[in-house]
């Protein structure tokens, strides 16, 4: 089937104004970990915040590291900037982990992150082991 130029255009236009997919899913087999995000760094940020979502999670698990080639390291904080060991994931439902609760913290930006793009994240769980996800950089 061809498209006249004109639709195809059409149609091409439409999805440049769609803006970046704003919603990602990554399945484990207990749980299922929705959206990684973060804001797009200002000058001189050394440290950026990384917040996601967890649903049906019908067995608890444990986030134990995180590791991402833009930042020296990745640390685990509680919703007023202390350390953590890991991240608890309980089971019966879901859980936020945006700045008023426990979240990601990429610690020693290597490159800036801007607005629309997409960083990789490495996540290591005690149970459903590791996870290769993408920090997209937007609004939640």
């Amino acid at each position: 089937m061809k498209l006249k130029p004109s639709i195809l255009a059409g149609l091409l236009a439409c999805s440049a104004c769609a803006g970046p997919a704003v919603a990602h899913e990554y399945f484990a087999p207990n749980f299922i970990l929705f959206h990684p995000w973060a804001v797009a760094s200002e000058e001189g940020q050394a440290d950026v915040p990384v917040y996601f979502t967890t649903r049906e999670v019908e067995e608890g698990d444990r986030l134990l590291r995180a590791y991402s080639p833009i930042a020296e390291s990745v640390a685990f904080v509680s919703a007023d900037s202390q350390a953590l060991d890991g991240l608890e994931l309980k089971s019966g439902g879901g859980e936020q982990f945006f700045s008023s609760e426990s979240h990601l913290l990429l610690k020693g930006r290597k490159q800036d992150l801007h607005w629309g793009r997409n960083y990789p994240l490495v996540l290591v769980f005690e149970k459903a082991g590791m996870m290769n996800v993408s920090i997209s950089v937007g609004t939640p």
